[in-house]
């Protein structure tokens, strides 16, 4: 399969619902990342700041989730154009410093995973 356009909904503040269209390939690795943090709007604010950074490394979308009873309890489904380039990214010496920044706590724990499909419910 080749690339398709896809709506995503932006979920940023101030662009809540809008319509973006971004080219994503069929073939995108999906790595979920799960980590603590010191501070979790503190660390979101830097992990906003960086989004070029991961861009630039291959990266094509984020998603936040964290733990209803414990908010520095993070998750993040990132979108990589390739597994390859996520791992890199991942084991790479410039994320070292930037999840320092961020207030990140110990080294994450993170999964390369394939999208099972949608179920009904």
């Amino acid at each position: 399969m080749g690339k398709a356009e896809v709506p995503l909904r932006g979920g940023s503040p101030g662009h809540q619902g809008a319509q973006l269209k971004e080219k994503v390939t069929d073939m995108a690795a999906i790595v979920l990342a799960r980590f603590k943090v010191r501070d979790y709007d503190a660390w979101r604010e830097v992990f906003v700041s960086k989004a070029d950074f991961r861009k630039e490394n291959g990266c094509i979308g984020t998603h936040i989730f964290f733990n209803a009873a414990d908010k520095n309890d993070v998750t993040v489904n990132f979108q990589w154009e390739s597994a390859e380039q996520a791992m890199a990214f991942l084991e790479g010496d410039a994320i070292k410093a930037a999840l320092q920044e961020a207030g990140v706590i110990g080294h994450p724990d993170h999964w390369v995973v394939e999208d099972g499909g949608r179920t009904p419910n």
